[in-house]
């Protein structure tokens, strides 16, 4: 037996009153003043026993009925072994990548054959998760309200984090045992970099995949253009294949046209003029694949250009930076970068207004680089700036030394000859990706020839040739950043500038870089931590009052998924101590097992019948 609020027995405290009240005024007389008793009798004052066994059962009576109210507001039920009982927990993806027509109810058929077929014995609860995480059942042994629980679930414009899930399915299931399923479509870009996520020892695991999509298509990104507005539409199919897409502003259509996507990703120029000023919107017609990639805003707006300077040799042949100054100059072109091209040699004249007014260095070239230009780039790093190496043919590992400081002299080495060799993204949600939609495939078609060994003591490692040398790398400076790659950018060690991506890979980096206080008008799902925020469009940001896009993750958008056994290898078994639960950890479940009961009504009626009986026997005995 259990009571549901044990805090009312400190009620049951009141029934000593009648004790109390009792014993105070048992055998007590009352004396009357007489003028003379000589005249009167002695007598004696008596109390027959029938008279001390009504009062001793009026007593009782009130004692009872007040015990029978603390029992009814404490909310008693029998309490059926709860604590540490074995628990199954359904863990069910609700990312975007399970948008598809039709693939939630396929989910939902999964997890409710999981539900019905869990143990007898086991608690069941219910979790869905994107980028975050939600309990829709807590606990419970009733596989109705689990089952139920499923007509909550449906899917959201946010990334995919199985992490994220684990967790959540950790914390509910605590020190019991059991098993977790988790329903998912297994898309690859749920498990972060090499990051992996543990479950507690005992606990089983069972993956139910929900299969994935043939096809899709995506509006992966929305930029200004000069007075257009240009999108980048991912076709995941293996074929070319018509589509119909649309340009609107504040909800009037200004641009609707049929547009053939060849496979990969295609680049669409809207030709009408676009308002200075308002919300566009790209859309796409893709009944079939996702349903909320097909749809990218943009806020119109003049943006603040970027001081970006680029230091190049002095050699009035332009080669060497053809390739990244051809990649600023079309960001420029919307007056997004304000590009300075500076000789190497030449630095030391800039005044300190002129530094004032640089944000970013992207460093190509080190010929002429004298001490105090080199110097003066390395306070300009410390206090708060930031800077791009290229360490190709035209950079001396020296200078760059001198850059990043006396703690990371060793942070570029000399090139070594390599045949070729290809090279692997490690962080793929780094902002310098966020852009791309398969970050692995797109990057794995580059190939070098040549590149230098970077040091990745105290560094951010976003990519690893393959044979584990570091190819791109982050620094903390002071108050400032650095970014190394270990090649250069014009094509003389590599073929990265004639790939796709070259050019939103200079545009992310540079950007990335120059907007470290910027505000960016774009965020993604899970950036936004407001849940009234968290839709696909235009919205006013509570904390800032900040007018912001919010638009899906581009890397949501790539069907590739993983097998089975590549998502176990990404779970560590960890052995956690069997601890009790204290009850109030299952108080949903309780109060479910008392609504059933309802003991207290019977109490409440036993308490009433004592009422009247108290009530009949003080009347009699009146």
């Amino acid at each position: 037996m259990s009571f549901l609020f044990p805090v009312f027995f400190w009620g049951a405290l009141v029934a000593a009153g009648p004790l109390i009240v009792h014993l105070i005024n048992r055998d007590r007389v009352r004396t009357i003043e007489f003028s003379d008793t000589r005249f009167l009798e002695r007598s004696r004052i008596t109390r027959t026993k029938k008279l001390e066994l009504h009062d001793l059962l009026l007593l009782t009576l009130r004692v009872v009925a007040l015990l029978l109210l603390v029992v009814v507001f404490a909310r008693p039920f029998m309490d059926r072994p709860l604590i540490n009982r074995a628990m199954t927990v359904i863990v069910i993806d609700r990312s975007l990548s399970m948008s598809v027509p039709e693939q939630m109810e396929r989910a939902r058929g999964l997890a409710e054959e999981a539900i019905l077929e869990s143990p007898a014995d086991h608690l069941v609860a219910v979790i869905a998760f994107d980028d975050q995480s939600i309990v829709l059942q807590e606990g419970t042994s009733d596989r109705g309200a689990a089952v139920a629980a499923l007509d909550r679930l449906s899917a959201t414009p946010g990334a995919t984090n199985f992490a994220a899930g684990l967790l959540a399915a950790n914390e509910i299931m605590g020190s019991r045992s059991g098993r977790i399923v988790f329903v998912t479509d297994l898309q690859q870009v749920g498990w972060d970099s090499e990051r992996s996520a543990d479950i507690p020892s005992g606990v089983d695991l069972d993956v139910r995949v929900v299969d994935e999509i043939e096809t899709n298509v995506a509006v992966t990104s929305v930029f200004s253009l000069g007075e257009h507005v240009s999108a980048s539409v991912l076709n995941i199919d293996d074929t070319s294949r018509d589509v119909t897409m649309r340009f609107a502003v504040d909800g009037s259509t200004l641009e609707t046209r049929v547009v053939r996507l060849v496979p990969g990703m295609n680049e669409v120029i809207f030709q009408t003029v676009a308002p200075s000023v308002g919300t566009a919107v790209v859309e796409v017609d893709d009944p079939a694949g996702f349903a909320f990639d097909n749809r990218r805003y943009h806020l119109l707006e003049t943006p603040s250009q970027r001081h970006v300077m680029v230091v190049v040799n002095g050699s009035s042949d332009r080669r060497s930076t053809l390739f990244f100054e051809r990649a600023l100059e079309v960001e420029s072109r919307s007056e997004g970068f304000n590009v300075q091209r500076r000789v190497a040699g030449a630095l030391s004249t800039l005044s300190d207004r002129d530094w004032e007014t640089v944000s970013t260095v992207i460093l190509l070239g080190t010929d002429g680089l004298v001490r105090q230009s080199r110097e003066r780039l390395a306070v300009f790093v410390a206090s708060g700036g930031s800077i791009f190496v290229a360490s190709g043919p035209d950079v001396e590992p020296a200078f760059v030394a001198d850059v990043l400081g006396k703690v990371r002299a060793e942070a570029v080495d000399d090139a070594f000859v390599i045949e070729s060799r290809r090279w692997v993204i490690t962080e793929t949600r780094h902002p310098v990706f966020q852009a791309f939609v398969d970050v692995t495939t797109m990057f794995e078609q580059v190939w070098f020839r040549r590149a230098r060994s970077l040091d990745e003591v105290n560094a951010n490692v976003l990519a690893r040739f393959d044979d584990g040398s570091v190819a791109l790398a982050e620094y903390e400076i002071g108050l400032g950043k650095a970014i190394v790659f270990g090649s250069d950018l014009n094509g003389q060690w590599n073929d990265f500038p004639r790939r796709s991506n070259f050019l939103p890979f200079v545009h992310e980096t540079v950007a990335y870089l120059e907007e470290q206080d910027r505000e960016e008008p774009e965020l993604f799902v899970a950036d936004v931590s407001d849940e009234a925020s968290r839709v696909l469009g235009p919205v006013t940001l509570q904390d800032s009052g900040r007018r912001v896009v919010v638009n899906f993750d581009p890397r949501e958008s790539s069907p590739l998924s993983m097998t089975r056994a590549q998502f176990v290898d990404r779970i560590k078994e960890v052995k956690t101590e069997r601890v009790p639960q204290p009850s109030f950890a299952l108080g949903e479940e309780f109060v479910r097992h008392e609504k059933e009961q309802a003991y207290w009504w019977y109490a409440a009626l036993l308490m009433l019948a004592v009422l009247l009986g108290e009530a009949w026997l003080a009347h009699r005995m009146a």
